[in-house]
């Protein structure tokens, strides 16, 4: 459906998207077709970039020879280039006898005006060509030539918009392409500005190549000497190490930790496995009863085990190694198992106790042993392995030196090599450049493409403008279409109507008018649609309904006219009510009159009701009109629900319709709602339904007692044939 309805968009604007696409084409086919001719030459230069690359680097670096390339298409089109180039064809137009430019009479005259003579300008523009300076507004001649080449069309900016320089797609090779009205101007550019360039390209490369030779001259002398030092410091820190072979040296190290390292496990295996059996044997010692004393050896064991702690602490503060100490120590352990002998000889089991007693003393010399060799094992360990790294530090001195001196010498070589590069390219005069393909003047003019740029023309403006308009619709917040009124509102749709116009006629007066049933139009199918709400209202034997909107002139008094008119035809008595305070149109199209003022906040009786009670001109329908007022009358609510009331008792009509003010700005015409049977609400195609309208008409609902649904009115003719 929104295809469709974008479709209609568009159909609906066909004669100006269409005059306008013939519009456009008719100014591309004009362009075109008026355009002045143009002849265009062509010459190919080779550069020599990428063979000069190769000579003066061994790597072919890919970027540094477009970096190259795009500076010597900036320097074709540099004003220096442009500026030569221009002074020469402008030299050539005011001396040859068949000038490039043949001007107008007014050009003439513009030159004339300047002032300048001819002799004196070619005199100007030579010097300027030979000296390869620029023409300068300082001056007042020069700045006339300036005025002159903008008359000829050879100022900068036209003559480069014209003219074409282009690199051959990762080739050695450039295109220059030109386009004048001459083909023999075309074909002298393309041929002369190669060698203009190169003019200019050389001078440049002159004094760059010398400010080159000059700079890498200077870092080569400074990287010589950082070689020299770099060497010497290599040599003094080979000479220092006394030792020819490092590595041997710090191997041979790391040997002799390995086997103290591999003592030493055996040592502390040996003691901890010691001082295991001498638990285990002071444990079986302390089990054992105490020994017998005797006497004077008591004493005697006493100093002697008093001997014996004192040699041990004294060999613990020598370093557990001595052995003189240990000699002594197992001696007085002799004696003391001697004085135990003798001392409990008496017992059974004091053999046992001298045994475990030996093997004590045994086990504590072998652990005071193996703590010794523990600390002299560890002790040279240390030794060896500082040995080890203070050599390995060395050998990373001599290898950070030898780095050093690598670099300094690959530098120095390169700074050479590119030194040696740079003399080589000064001798050569910098590009090798040649012309590979020359200019020749054009047989035959350009094609214009009239038909290229007529066709251009007029699709580009054909789909601009359907964008434009396809995109205005988009955002047309409208509703348009009852398809999308129901998608943004949820309302249930009772009757779609199409917009009529009542410029010249009223509503009652285009009703009367016959209608052509044979062809759709927007008048019949209004009033289909007003006969679909007729057997509505019928079906749902309504007897009193009223009609409400949110905007105003939305359409609900054309509805209320076209249903009672309906209505009546079908036999239906009808009573109109216009209870729209601030616009009583119902009043004015059906010549109703103020009958509500003398019946406000009165009782409602037969007598009452006729004299406010007007025949209209339409057969079968009365109305009860009022005045146009600011505010709401006071009990105009009150008497339409007496009115209403009454009608329905004494059946003295079949329908009652009413119409209340728009609920945006009189919010007031709620309190009507209650009066009648159903509701009906009414909505402009052409307006926006916001959340406002939408919040309005959820109201309408929750006040009234029946809310039949909604008719869209003024719903185009070409959106309700879809």
């Amino acid at each position: 459906m929104d295809l469709i309805f974008f479709y209609q968009a568009l159909a609906k604007r066909k004669w100006l998207v269409l005059l306008l696409t013939i519009l456009a084409a008719a100014i591309g086919f004009s362009y075109a077709f008026l355009k002045k001719k143009s002849y265009l030459s062509s010459a190919q230069y080779s550069t020599g970039l990428t063979m000069q690359s190769k000579a003066l680097q061994e790597d072919f670096n890919v970027f540094e020879i477009d970096v190259k390339f795009n500076n010597v298409l900036e320097t074709f089109k540099s004003p220096n280039v442009i500026g030569m180039m221009t002074y020469r064809i402008l030299q050539n137009d005011l001396i040859a006898e068949k000038p490039f430019k043949v001007l107008t009479e007014k050009e003439k005259a513009e030159v004339d005006a300047l002032g300048i003579a001819k002799e004196k300008a070619v005199q100007i523009l030579k010097n300027k060509i030979d000296s390869v300076r620029l023409l300068s507004t300082a001056n007042a001649d020069e700045n006339k030539l300036i005025e002159m080449l903008e008359i000829y069309g050879y100022d900068y900016e036209s003559f480069v918009s014209t003219l074409s320089i282009n690199r051959l797609a990762r080739t050695d090779y450039i295109d220059i392409i030109y386009r004048s009205e001459n083909p023999i101007l075309s074909a002298t550019v393309v041929n002369a500005i190669g060698p203009e360039f190169m003019r200019f390209y050389n001078s440049l490369s002159n004094v760059r190549s010398n400010e080159s030779m000059e700079s890498i001259n200077r870092q080569l002398q400074q990287k010589a000497k950082e070689f020299d030092s770099t060497f010497s410091k290599l040599q003094s820190t080979k000479v220092g190490l006394g030792t020819a072979d490092i590595s041997a040296a710090v191997s041979a190290a790391l040997s002799i930790v390995q086997d103290y390292e591999t003592k030493l496990a055996e040592e502390k295996g040996n003691y901890n496995r010691n001082v295991a059996q001498l638990q285990s044997v002071n444990g079986q010692l302390q089990r054992m009863p105490a020994p017998v004393s005797s006497g004077g050896n008591n004493s005697e064991i006493v100093a002697i085990r008093k001997q014996i702690s004192a040699l041990e602490t004294e060999n613990n503060n020598k370093g557990g190694n001595d052995q003189a100490i240990l000699q002594r120590i197992k001696k007085l352990q002799q004696d003391l198992i001697e004085k135990g002998r003798s001392n409990n000889a008496e017992r059974p089991d004091e053999e046992l106790r001298k045994t475990l007693q030996q093997r004590k003393y045994e086990l504590e010399a072998d652990i005071a042993s193996a703590k010794g060799n523990i600390s002299e094992y560890e002790s040279m360990i240390r030794k060896y392995q500082a040995q080890a790294s203070s050599l390995a530090g060395k050998d990373v001195d001599v290898s950070r030196e030898q780095a050093k001196a690598d670099i300094a010498s690959k530098e120095f070589a390169d700074l050479k090599q590119r030194f040696e590069a740079v003399q080589g390219f000064k001798q050569d005069g910098g590009l090798n450049f040649r012309q590979t393909l020359m200019g020749q003047p054009a047989l035959k003019p350009e094609s214009s493409r009239t038909i290229l740029t007529t066709g251009l023309a007029g699709a580009v403006t054909f789909f601009l403008i359907s964008f434009i308009i396809l995109l205005s619709a988009f955002f047309d917040n409208s509703i348009k279409s009852p398809v999308q009124f129901a998608r943004v509102t949820g309302f249930k749709t009772l009757v779609n109507l199409s917009m009529i116009s009542l410029k010249k006629q009223s509503v009652i007066s285009m009703l009367e008018e016959p209608v052509n049933e044979k062809k759709a139009t927007d008048k019949a199918l209004f009033i289909n649609g007003i006969q679909q709400l007729r057997i509505e209202l019928q079906s749902q034997k309504v007897q009193s309904l009223l009609l409400a909107s949110y905007e105003k002139g939305e359409g609900k008094t054309t509805v209320i006219i076209a249903l009672a008119k309906a209505l009546a035809a079908a036999g239906k008595k009808v009573l109109v009510i216009d209870a729209n305070y601030v616009a009583p149109l119902l009043t004015e199209q059906l010549g109703a009159g103020d009958g509500f003022t003398n019946i406000l906040g009165t009782a409602i009786d037969e007598k009452a009701l006729k004299s406010a009670i007007v025949k209209t001109s339409i057969d079968g329908v009365d109305a009860i009109g009022l005045s146009a007022t600011s505010l709401a009358p006071v009990g105009l609510a009150s008497t339409v629900g007496a009115i209403a009331e009454y009608v329905k008792n004494v059946q003295l009509y079949d329908v009652l319709l009413m119409e209340v003010p728009a609920l945006k700005y009189h919010v007031d015409g709620l309190e009507v709602l209650g009066f009648a049977e159903a509701v009906v609400t009414v909505h402009a195609a052409n307006n926006v339904m916001n959340t406002a309208a939408i919040e309005s008409v959820q109201r309408v609902q929750q006040y009234s007692k029946y809310y039949l649904g909604a008719v869209l009115n003024k719903v185009e003719l070409d959106v309700l044939e879809m």
